[in-house]
């Protein structure tokens, strides 16, 4: 546990939430554009259930790779000091930087679905 005695178990998990937030907003918006494609009604449905699938394992997949390497690493300072507090910060100004960006109509050349 670090020096505060707290786990870091739900900062990582409220991380993976945002980021996997953020691919579900891209998804969803390239989702919209495969229908935009003009595919036949009866293909739409298979193409946007085969597009999801293939975004839902994507992300399993990173799951699967990170998270047996954080579990190791978790207790070194040079995880929390190289991995883990710049991560989150950029997961921060990122969210912030989104949220002025929708919240005030701002464009401040981030993507945004």
């Amino acid at each position: 546990m670090p020096a505060t005695g707290r786990s870091i178990a739900p900062c990582a998990a409220a991380n993976g939430r945002r980021f996997f937030g953020r691919v579900g907003s891209i998804a969803a918006a390239i989702a919209g554009a495969l229908i935009e494609l003009g595919l036949p009604p009866g293909d739409r449905v298979w193409s946007l259930l085969a597009f999801n699938l293939g975004v839902e394992a994507a992300q399993l997949s990173v799951l699967l790779a990170v998270i047996p390497v954080s579990f190791i690493c978790r207790r070194s300072q040079w995880y929390r000091w190289l991995v883990l507090i710049p991560g989150s910060l950029f997961i921060t100004i990122v969210g912030l930087l989104w949220l002025i960006q929708r919240a005030f109509n701002v464009d401040l050349g981030i993507a945004s679905s």
